[in-house]
């Protein structure tokens, strides 16, 4: 991809990082493709980055209907058991998203 093109999806997929898309993200963990994981996880911890910065993530609804704006990490802990499985997973990228996205959540647990 060119530099202008890959600047516009990693704006598309930043995009999710929302209350009304956030799922979406947690679906993507789960996928069986790990480029689709690596990436969810780092849209994932992208956003917790901001949040714990004391960043409001804002996302206003198509036509003004309603308010997305997430304020704390509340709004990601959904993600936790996903991180987690992520983590157990016996595949060293996966572990690493799962362990990352738990990190940023300052919920380690280390698992052997």
């Amino acid at each position: 991809l060119n530099a202008q093109v890959a600047n516009y999806a990693n704006e598309f997929l930043y995009s999710f990082n929302n209350q009304a898309k956030l799922q979406y993200l947690g679906q993507a963990l789960q996928s069986n493709d790990i480029k689709i994981v690596s990436k969810a996880g780092e849209v994932i911890i992208l956003g917790l980055q901001k949040i714990k910065n004391g960043q409001t993530i804002s996302y206003v609804g198509r036509d003004g209907r309603g308010n997305n704006d997430i304020s704390s990490l509340q709004s990601f802990e959904f993600l936790l058991p996903i991180a987690e499985n992520l983590q157990n997973s016996g595949n060293q990228s996966l572990a690493s998203v799962g362990l990352s996205i738990s990190q940023e959540m300052g919920t380690t647990t280390v698992t052997n």
